[in-house]
């Protein structure tokens, strides 16, 4: 699979908005060029901008699978668990913050 092209900051705040908009939301939405960087999550009450980390095992488990293993394979496996770059209330607050950050993350 070849990198994805680079998004805007419009355009990710707008998949955002509806990935939560449809009926139980998305468990996550992945960010970041060429390869996902990082994952907006809905935890603990609160809206989280957070490194994805790749855990070793699912990574071992992964290439002994398949033979093989490519950056489009880790953001695949990677996990919203990492720190937390931007925190809010809402929704909105957390979009706020992420129009007035640097980007792409």
């Amino acid at each position: 699979m070849a990198p994805r092209a680079s998004e805007t900051k419009a355009a990710f705040l707008q998949r955002l908005r509806e990935a939560w908009a449809r009926e139980g939301g998305a468990a996550w939405v992945g960010l970041g060029a060429p390869h996902h960087s990082h994952g907006v999550v809905f935890e603990g009450g609160r809206w989280r901008v957070r490194q994805l980390e790749l855990p070793e095992e699912k990574a071992a488990a992964y290439l002994a699978a398949h033979g093989r293993f490519m950056p489009e394979d880790a953001e695949l496996l990677s996990e919203p668990t990492g720190a937390v770059v931007y925190e809010a209330a809402t929704r909105e607050e957390l979009v706020a913050l992420i129009e007035a950050g640097r980007w792409p993350l």
